[in-house]
Order: structure tokens, then C-alpha cells, then sequence
């Protein structure tokens, strides 16, 4: 009347790390992450080091039925390369996209999006108590005034910096970091 199940221990481990994944799945709160992702640490490319970033960004925004929808594609692309071991060196660019469709109008936009000279200098590092410190200036240079009139950019220069600290203990890593924008101010 009653089956004896005959669990070998491999089962026994695949049951219980199925039992934790869906417990951990349906414990942990949804979380959203989206460009820009403003954080930063310490940490350089080292002399002669290179990094290429890319990322891709997708956004839909509907005002009202007459006024349509209009989708922003961009495709940040970040070139830096180590100049010294605690100084780095970057630019960044956009291809930007930006489609509007509506009653009366449709409309498509594409183009380079301002681009940006920026360093990150570690300009304090204890290697004993794991703290290090962080300055990274940027300027942000228009294209042109006709991609501002198209949504493409700002058409204007503008600068930001950031202050970064790192304290590395042995089993957590804290990084706090400082933005510092000024993008409506333009440089004469």
C-alpha cells in the first residue's frame, strides 16, 4: 500500500538546492538598475592597462494618445587606458536614437550624443588600513548646436567631477562616492 522512495544522496542535494533557489527567489525584492549607473571606486586600469565599456539603454515613454510615444535607444561606448598605475585616462561617446511616432507625426533622430574627456586619479592609497581616495574630473563636449535641436546632445560644454572612497577590510569592500555636476553652466 505505502512506496518506500529511495533517495540517494545526490537527489537529496539537487531536492535541497532546488528548495533554496526557490526560497531565495521568492525572499529577495525586485531592484531596478538603469543608465547612468553613478558608481564608481578607486580602482585604476594600471599603466598601460585598456578597458572597453559598452552598454545599451531602451526607454518608451507615452504622453497621451494624441501626442504618440517616443523610444530612446542609446549605446554608450567608454575607451580608457591606463596612463600610470594610479592614473587613467577616458573618453565616452553615445550613438543615440530616438524615434517619435504620433497621430500627425513621425519622426526619427540619430546621431552622436556629446562626448566625454574625463581621468580618475588615486591620489591616496594605505595599503595596510585598505583605504584608498579617488578624483575623477570630466568635461562633456557638445557635437553641434543642430543634434541639440534634434534632442542629440546639449550643444553645450559642460563638467562634472566625482570623489570616490574606498576602504577594503577583509570581508567587505565600501566604496562611497561624492557626484559633483554642473551640466547648465556653460564654460566661457
Amino acid at each position: 500500500m505505502f512506496r518506500y522512495l529511495d533517495f540517494s544522496i545526490a537527489s537529496y542535494f539537487a531536492m535541497s538546492a532546488s528548495a533554496a533557489l526557490v526560497a531565495a527567489l521568492l525572499l529577495t525584492q525586485p531592484a531596478l538598475a538603469v543608465q547612468p549607473l553613478v558608481t564608481d571606486d578607486t580602482g585604476t586600469q594600471g599603466q598601460r592597462g585598456h578597458q572597453i565599456e559598452l552598454s545599451y539603454a531602451h526607454s518608451r515613454e507615452t504622453l497621451s494618445a494624441a501626442a504618440g510615444m517616443t523610444v530612446k535607444r542609446d549605446i554608450p561606448l567608454v575607451l580608457t587606458t591606463g596612463f600610470s598605475d594610479a592614473l587613467d585616462i577616458y573618453v565616452s561617446t553615445t550613438d543615440q536614437q530616438i524615434l517619435t511616432s504620433g497621430a500627425a507625426t513621425h519622426s526619427r533622430e540619430r546621431g552622436l550624443g556629446n562626448i566625454a574627456i574625463g581621468a580618475k586619479w588615486r591620489f591616496h592609497e594605505n595599503k595596510d588600513s585598505g583605504l584608498s581616495l579617488g578624483f575623477k574630473p570630466e568635461v562633456r563636449l557638445p557635437v553641434s548646436q543642430g543634434h541639440e535641436t534634434r534632442g542629440l546632445g546639449t550643444g553645450r560644454t559642460s563638467y562634472g567631477a566625482t570623489l570616490s572612497r574606498r576602504r577594503k577590510p577583509a570581508l567587505v569592500n565600501c566604496i562611497s562616492i561624492s557626484p559633483w555636476d554642473v551640466s547648465t553652466i556653460p564654460i566661457r
